[in-house]
């Protein structure tokens, strides 16, 4: 019977690396780093937006009427604010409250509430192509009952107009009481591309009624519904 080799603390000797393991490991170190550089510098060449525009550019659709919507291709690296046509509409926004309507040039949006700065802000974001922002201008239980985009490309949004409908009280005089208005918000989007709007083609505006709930207590403020229509009385 052979004993295992101690050493002088009394436990098994240690296999010690030979030299030809030692340099057969370090050369599996080295083919394993260039192979992951390699992948790194092929991810590099890749062009991920147009890719991603490719994979996912929409598809024709019908309108309500039946006539084909032919989207614009997109393009996520497009700066719009140089594209000197966009540049030329007109991108003031309008607000009108019964029989006023005024163009707000000043950016002096808060003088007519804080659900127009919301709806304004919102829109701002939405030109921007800022995905990322848009959950926090809704209320939970918008978010639960429908998919926000989680990317599309800057959006040349002009002729927008904000119009005031209606505005009542939930829960009046109550400690979870809250402040309900309704908007129509128009605007056209020059080259609709598809990937925010797919219900509306190039230059054309179809309207939608807002939700908006002011909750008094802590004055959050939020977009609870979107409506879609093809007409609006008045």
């Amino acid at each position: 019977m052979r004993f295992p080799v101690k050493n002088r603390e009394g436990g098994k000797k240690e296999k010690i690396p030979r030299p030809r393991e030692e340099k057969k490991l370090a050369l599996t170190v080295i083919a394993v780093c260039v192979v992951a550089l390699a992948v790194l510098a092929a991810l590099n060449l890749i062009d991920f937006d147009a890719l991603y525009a490719r994979m996912f550019a929409p598809k024709p659709l019908s309108d309500s009427t039946g006539r084909t919507i032919e989207f614009a291709k997109p393009n996520y690296s497009e700066n719009i604010f140089e594209d000197a046509e966009y540049m030329a509409q007109n991108r003031y926004l309008r607000y009108t409250e019964g029989p006023l309507s005024t163009l707000i040039t000043d950016e002096n949006y808060a003088q007519y509430g804080d659900a127009v700065v919301l709806l304004h802000n919102y829109l701002e974001s939405i030109i921007a192509g800022d995905a990322d922002s848009l959950p926090g201008y809704f209320t939970d239980d918008y978010k639960k009952k429908n998919t926000l985009p989680e990317k599309f490309t800057m959006q040349k949004i002009y002729d927008a107009e904000i119009e005031f409908r209606s505005r009542n009280v939930i829960n009046k005089g109550e400690p979870d009481q809250i402040t309900r208005f309704e908007y129509i918000v128009r605007y056209k989007i020059m080259d609709n591309n598809g990937t925010f709007r797919r219900d509306v083609g190039s230059d054309a505006a179809v309207p939608e009624i807002f939700e908006v709930l002011l909750y008094d207590s802590t004055d959050e403020i939020l977009i609870n519904s979107i409506t879609k229509v093809s007409r609006v009385a008045g």
